[in-house]
């Protein structure tokens, strides 16, 4: 054996109980098959063998005939309720990997072990659990699942059961979102739904993440469309708190009832309302502080003029110590100690941010009702500091859904949604305070032995202007409502009529402040980015109005269920921008208009709006729960094209 393995790579595993190894035998091995080599070594031994991939096990002839006998042989049909074939179900043996399918009349065949248990599984039935026994022929009868079957979620204009879906989709309950603490609601999908890619693109509060559902397909915009409670949305106005349930439409086939707009998919909210009978007052308040899980270590001033050294001289120059000399950077540290005001060695990260910083969260909600009215009433408040200073963000939510059941046939929701958030800032130079303070050497202060602020590189001081510069203030006031009226004047047929404008107002205050700095011989400059102090105001208007008609009749004859949606949609938007400043302040502490020279005023202003109508439909068949075929067509006119060239 041992030359056999030498020659074909194959091994032999074996019990010494069973097999002489000191027994010698001639083989003829020259061209033959190892099947056919391995006979002529077992042959007149009573062994018998099996080859798994290289490796050929050895045992007793009557040992393999009692593993082969202790597997029998079975076969079964499966159906369902009706008597019909379940085609595709899944029989595996519990415990194992051992399994097979049914075909196309439901009928299976397989080998399994004495006291084997079968697991039979298929989509939207009731999972079965059957011990063999000493049975060789089943018959297996499946219930349908009704939770499965009737699970209902929300698609384009109306809703649909799970089962019936035929695109690819992912969802995610309200429950799963409140496991994280993010004041925004983008951040808290992060990592909790197959297929979509979110990044947080920001550590400000007030930012949102990057959404990708089918990654970057256009040079254009790439971010998905929000439909919130079925009128379009944003997700950045809507409080973690008041969400039941998202969903994802992730390929063309579920996106396409929305048009061109859903290139890069579509994401589904629906907001929480009350049911029926069902009285609750909820309070929940959270406090949290928030640290930096790691902060980039950089180089100190001696590595720093090391590096500058080593990128002057790779760049061409003549000499390793061209800009720094070799005596001056070694000398560095120890004259620093005696005179730290000209031989400094800054860490601007470790002086621009906090230790830690903190934020909290207060949420009300009551909700209760009768058959004829229910109300959901949630109000929601969030309050964070970020990790540098005079940065901020604060909001309040307030959403109202009510919903009126008037007769038996004409059922109308009301919704109302406010929403006010506050944002401070601190003036930057670089895009962020954060690369502000990255971006510097650590070879210029930003403070004197004296305490008195140090003018940096020719009065680029980040610390400063943080602290010194003035602020940037912004608040968003929004108010959105929703009218639904669905009315019922058959069977079957549900006609909606939807009404959702939506208002905002956002004002701005950019106060930017002349400071001073000192130079070492006691000189005072003016901040870089400050000459003087100035006022600058802005005030942005929007509205829109999203229009909705459209009807849904679903049928079922016998085995076949059909889904028919026509529908017509109206949106118009609205904007007005103004703004206003003034330069060369006297004062710095008064940020008015009114107060700044009228030689120094200068004021902007512009306006637009844009349109589409849209006429769109959808068909879904399915025969047995089994068998699904769905069908979209949507048309768009927008105003953005030229009369003529709309549609």
């Amino acid at each position: 054996m041992d030359e056999l393995k030498s020659k074909s790579g194959y091994s032999f595993v074996f019990s010494s109980r069973d097999v002489d190894t000191q027994k010698t035998i001639n083989v003829d091995s020259d061209n033959q098959p190892i099947g056919q080599v391995v006979n002529q070594i077992v042959a007149g031994q009573g062994l018998a063998y099996t080859i798994e991939g290289k490796t050929i096990i050895l045992r007793k002839a009557s040992a393999l005939s009692a593993q082969q006998q202790a597997d029998k042989r079975i076969s079964g049909v499966v159906k369902d309720a009706d008597g019909e074939p379940v085609i595709g179900a899944n029989i595996v043996v519990k415990g194992t990997t051992n399994g097979t399918i049914t075909d196309m009349d439901g009928k299976f065949v397989m080998d399994v072990p004495a006291g084997a248990v079968l697991r039979i599984s298929y989509i939207g039935y009731s999972e079965k659990e059957i011990p063999v026994g000493n049975q060789t022929s089943l018959s297996i009868s499946l219930a349908e699942d009704s939770k499965a079957l009737d699970e209902v979620v929300v698609i384009g204009y109306g809703t649909a059961r799970k089962i019936d879906l035929t695109g690819s989709t992912s969802s995610l309950g309200g429950d799963k979102l409140r496991v994280k603490s993010s004041p925004q609601l983008s951040t808290q999908m992060q990592g909790q739904m197959a297929g979509v890619q979110i990044t947080r693109t920001s550590g400000d509060p007030s930012a949102g993440s990057s959404i990708r559902v089918r990654g970057v397909t256009t040079l254009s915009k790439n971010d998905p469309l929000v439909i919130v409670d079925g009128v379009p949305g944003s997700l950045t106005d809507i409080a973690p708190e008041d969400v039941k349930d998202i969903q994802v439409l992730k390929d063309a086939a579920s996106a396409a009832i929305y048009g061109s707009r859903a290139a890069a998919g579509v994401i589904l909210v629906t907001t929480n309302r009350a049911k029926d009978k069902e009285f609750h007052l909820s309070y929940n308040m959270e406090y949290g502080i928030d640290k930096a899980t790691a902060v980039p270590k950089f180089a100190n001033a001696v590595q720093w003029m090391q590096g500058y050294n080593e990128l002057v001289y790779n760049d061409g120059a003549s000499s390793p110590y061209s800009s720094y000399s070799e005596d001056f950077i070694n000398s560095y540290m120890q004259n620093r100690l005696s005179d730290p005001d000209r031989y400094p060695d800054t860490d601007f990260m470790s002086l621009g941010l906090k230790n830690h910083t903190n934020h909290q969260r207060h949420s009300l909600s009551l909700t209760g009702g009768t058959e004829k009215l229910k109300t959901n009433f949630s109000l929601n408040y969030y309050d964070a500091d970020a990790l540098y200073k005079n940065k901020s963000y604060e909001r309040i939510n307030v959403r109202s859904n009510n919903d009126y059941q008037i007769n038996n046939w004409i059922h109308a929701n009301v919704d109302v949604n406010l929403m006010y958030g506050k944002s401070l800032a601190p003036h930057n130079q670089e895009g962020s305070s954060m690369k502000d303070l990255m971006f510097r050497s650590p070879i210029y202060n930003v403070y004197w032995s004296d305490g008195r602020y140090a003018d940096g590189k020719d009065g680029d001081n980040p610390i400063a202007l943080n602290e010194l510069g003035g602020q940037i203030k912004t608040e968003n006031f929004k108010v959105g409502g929703k009218f639904q009226l669905d009315i019922t004047p058959i069977k079957n047929l549900v006609l909606t009529a939807i009404a959702a404008p939506t208002y905002t107002f956002t004002k701005g205050k950019d106060h930017r402040t002349r400071y001073e700095l000192y130079r070492i011989t006691g000189e005072t400059i003016p901040g870089t980015t400050a000459a003087s102090t100035s006022v600058a105001e802005t005030r942005n208007d929007t509205r829109s109005l999203t229009m909705q008609f459209y009807a849904n009749y679903n049928f079922k004859i016998d085995r076949h269920s059909v889904g028919v949606m026509a529908g017509y949609e109206d949106y118009s938007y609205e904007w007005e921008n103004e703004g206003a400043s003034r330069l060369n302040y006297n004062l710095n502490n008064f940020p008015y208009l009114n107060l700044g020279p009228e030689d120094f005023q200068f004021n902007s202003g512009s306006a637009g709006h844009n349109a589409y109508r849209s006429v769109f439909g959808r068909i879904m068949y399915s025969w047995a729960d089994r068998y699904m075929l769905q069908a979209n067509v949507r048309s768009d006119g927008s105003s953005r094209f030229a009369s003529g060239h709309r549609w």
